[in-house]
């Protein structure tokens, strides 16, 4: 059912505090009308424009009620009949017959239009209470959410209940007989609890939200009766089920369905764990924290709390820096929190296709600002695999990159081993559109993890980076020596540019150069540092090789 206009927000609160003051509004607005009807040309025929009465007639009658309408419509006829005169101009005075037509077409106008819109709410009333009632009906009523009045400042149990066997229930016994049973759960609650409020968001969960006197007790009879509801239906009956419940302290403007994201989550965890119910406050898992991470993520991208470090990559031949690398970086509550403790969890939700357009975005123009200083400096951005499934990720890049003045060369894609696990159609036609267009690709991390040297020649790279985790101890360990050693031959033999992470140290950076290492990245060149910090650095690095010269 289509939301009408006087359940949206701005309009019940007018209706519900300022009736008054909309009537008067509304008689201003008439007298208005009056006055211009007045205005117009003699020669033209006044009475024609009384019609535009009867847009504030019905708005009056539909947001304030049928007598509202027919006060409307009785003080429109009297404007528009015997105050209006016939004829402008001589000022004779209109028949008797004539204006009380009109007048009695408002009043009728008025009081039928506040009622079909009562009715319409009567309707609506009944459908979100049938929605409630039928789960079976299939307009599953989270709408019905709309309709729940809570008291403010008062705390209430929120309570998610999750049927895990919900599939397997309705193939052997049926969906009528599944409806009956969640219907029987709702009656029994409301039996021991009057003002509980049971939603059928979708067939699988149930939400309950009533007002909390004693969290520990409620919550045990809600499982007591899911334990032994199963006694009073004719059908045996299996149900595997979990319980995640909270309290929240209640505020006029709270969406209520949000209260049940967390419920939701912990009813999963309790179903994981084996056990009955589960507190949301009482989930010290990666779960909540994973929730907490993707609720305070969105708020950050919005305050500007998510921003850019850039770190170079050093051509060790000249050793000057001819590309920059962009990590991200989250502020929160004035603490910077590392890319690998939110980016994993980001990449579980589609906040990680936002989160690539805004850095895209970022990049693209901070390239254009260091071009500004006289820099021509390309910069890489690391693309999770999540963007490579999306078969939209190359359009939607495109669009941003086509609103800028930059080309294709100026910006690098890196992307990790682990992209080539899965979906690798996918992946490769993203990446082979993205090579076409003329951007530079490249692997991230390369030998950390699922490394298979025949995507070398399958796919379209321009270059790899060797994990860091190489660089670290290559000095003792021999192994890792000829396993880089090899890797860079080959790349060089494969025309790719090579580039080593986490160089630290001088000796790090000469081996490398003794196996015809391209590039190198690492503290002992420099840290990853803010955009200004990076412009400068840049500009100094300039300046120091123009005095060389």
């Amino acid at each position: 059912m289509k939301k009408h206009f006087r359940n949206l927000p701005i309009v019940k609160f007018l209706i519900k505090y300022y009736k008054a003051e909309l009537m008067i509004i509304n008689f201003i607005f008439m007298l208005a009308i009056y006055f211009y009807i007045n205005t117009i040309d003699y020669q033209l025929n006044h009475l024609t424009y009384t019609h535009i009465f009867y847009i504030s007639i019905v708005l009056v009658g539909s947001l304030v009620g049928p007598y509202a309408g027919l006060i409307a419509g009785l003080y429109a006829g009297i404007l528009a009949g015997p105050l209006l005169p016939r004829d402008l101009l001589a000022g004779t005075a209109q028949q008797f017959p004539d204006w009380f037509f009109r007048l009695f077409m408002f009043s009728m106008v008025g009081l039928l239009s506040g009622i079909l819109s009562a009715d319409y709410q009567k309707l609506n009333k009944k459908m979100e209470d049938y929605l409630i009632q039928h789960p079976d009906s299939k307009l599953y009523n989270i709408n019905a959410l709309q309709h729940i009045n809570l008291k403010d400042d008062q705390v209430y149990m929120v309570t998610t209940i999750l049927i895990e066997n919900y599939e397997m229930i309705t193939e052997v016994l049926g969906y009528k007989a599944y409806y009956d049973f969640l219907n029987l759960i709702k009656t029994r609650i409301q039996k021991i609890y009057k003002d509980t409020y049971v939603i059928f968001p979708e067939e699988r969960r149930l939400w309950i939200l009533k007002k909390s006197d004693d969290y520990r007790d409620e919550i045990q009879n809600i499982v007591n009766i899911m334990k032994h509801i199963k006694d009073n239906i004719e059908q045996r009956l299996f149900v595997n089920f979990g319980l995640g419940f909270d309290t929240r302290m209640y505020h006029e403007d709270d969406d209520l369905s949000q209260y049940f994201i967390s419920t939701d989550m912990t009813a999963r965890e309790a179903i994981k764990r084996h056990i009955l119910y589960l507190r949301y406050s009482n989930l010290k898992t990666d779960s909540r924290q994973e929730y907490e991470i993707s609720y305070d993520f969105i708020e950050s991208l919005e305050n500007n709390q998510i921003f850019m470090y850039y770190q170079p990559k050093i051509n060790l031949e000249t050793g000057k820096p001819e590309s920059l690398e962009a990590l991200i970086r989250w502020e929160h509550n004035g603490v910077l929190i590392p890319p690998n403790e939110f980016i994993p969890v980001i990449e579980k939700t589609s906040l990680i296709q936002q989160l690539t357009k805004s850095v895209f975005t970022w990049v693209i123009e901070y390239h254009i600002e260091l071009r500004n200083h006289g820099l021509y400096v390309p910069i890489a951005v690391n693309i999770s695999a999540k963007n490579l499934y999306d078969v939209s990720f190359y359009t939607n890049m495109m669009a941003i990159f086509n609103q800028y003045d930059i080309q294709p060369k100026d910006i690098e894609l890196e992307v990790t081993e682990t992209v080539l696990v899965s979906d690798y159609e996918q992946i490769t036609t993203n990446l082979q559109r993205f090579y076409d267009k003329g951007f530079k690709i490249s692997i991230d991390d390369f030998g950390k993890g699922y490394s298979s040297l025949s995507y070398l020649s399958k796919l379209p790279f321009t270059g790899i980076k060797i994990d860091q985790a190489f660089a670290k101890d290559i000095l003792t360990n021999t192994a890792n020596q000829k396993i880089v050693e090899s890797t860079i031959k080959l790349a060089n033999d494969l025309n790719l540019d090579v580039t080593v992470e986490g160089v630290e140290t001088v000796e790090v950076r000469d081996i490398m150069k003794a196996y015809h290492c391209k590039y190198a990245q690492g503290y002992f060149f420099k840290k990853p540092m803010p955009k200004n910090e990076m412009t400068q650095y840049l500009l100094d690095t300039i300046e120091k090789q123009t005095k060389k010269h």
